[in-house]
């Protein structure tokens, strides 16, 4: 809003003397000129900020994996598994609170960006969802851009959960729109939760869809399990991370076994 305020009100300070100078015609040119050169030019520098605010934040959280990772190993090679969960996952959201005060840092600008509001909502929902804050998340998820893979797959989740009559809809209509490793991961989330609801053909059907479209091998061996009659082996795990992030499933965590020392 302020942006193009300022830019109007600049356009006007230089037609005036432009349309005594240059005639009517020369002077609205002129002034077009000049609004678009303001509008640029403060959009440029929110964008410098906006982006300064998400190199801080993927900073700061690959520095805290890498830290959290380190630290589970060590875990793993004490066989000391209990209780390392909870303190791990307290670290991390003391990151994440961390990562929400960036956030804010931008916030100011909103009324330079009619659009800012929604793209910060959209960060906020992802870092509410990461910290296991679902309350928060279904708060910032009614303001955000629902466009990315990752932001599809958690308001997914969200709805799965809450048992949203329009989550067949929303995900049928969000399979088709991408593409590659994206489009499997929002295929495989729906396969997944159509096998959850006894819904197996349906599910079998939608990966036989995805399939013809998509090279991805987990895509295939999900497909090849649920045709052969074998839904209790359908299993996302080769995904990693950008499966077991949307908390559906635990990740298991294999303990290291002690090797006696000889004397």
């Amino acid at each position: 809003m302020f942006t193009i305020l300022i830019a109007l009100a600049a356009g006007a300070l230089v037609w005036i003397p432009a349309d005594r100078a240059w005639g009517h015609l020369w002077a609205a040119a002129t002034a077009l000129v000049v609004v678009l050169a303001v509008q640029s030019l403060i959009g440029f520098y929110v964008r410098r900020k906006i982006t300064a605010m998400n190199n801080k934040i993927q900073s700061l959280m690959a520095d805290t994996q890498n830290k959290l990772s380190k630290k589970l190993v060590a875990f793993q090679r004490s066989n000391n598994i209990n209780g390392a969960r909870q303190m791990l996952e307290k670290e991390q959201n003391q990151a994440l609170d961390k990562a929400m005060i960036l956030v804010d840092t931008v916030a100011k600008y909103k009324l330079w960006n009619p659009l800012l509001g929604k793209q910060l909502a959209t960060i906020k929902a992802n870092l509410a969802f990461q910290k296991r804050d679902f309350a928060a998340t279904d708060l910032w998820l009614r303001h955000a851009l629902i466009f990315d893979a990752r932001t599809v797959a958690i308001r997914a989740v969200r709805m799965y959960k809450k048992e949203d009559p329009k989550l067949d809809a929303f995900l049928a209509k969000k399979c088709k729109r991408f593409k590659g490793d994206e489009a499997a991961l929002i295929n495989l989330l729906y396969a997944w939760i159509l096998v959850k609801r006894n819904e197996n053909d349906k599910a079998m059907r939608l990966l036989a869809e995805a399939k013809s479209r998509l090279n991805n091998e987990v895509v295939t061996e999900n497909w090849e399990r649920l045709a052969n009659g074998k839904a209790k082996q359908f299993n996302l795990a080769a995904l990693g991370d950008q499966w077991y992030s949307l908390y559906l499933e635990e990740p298991k965590i294999k303990q290291q076994r002690m090797t006696p020392r000889g004397f």
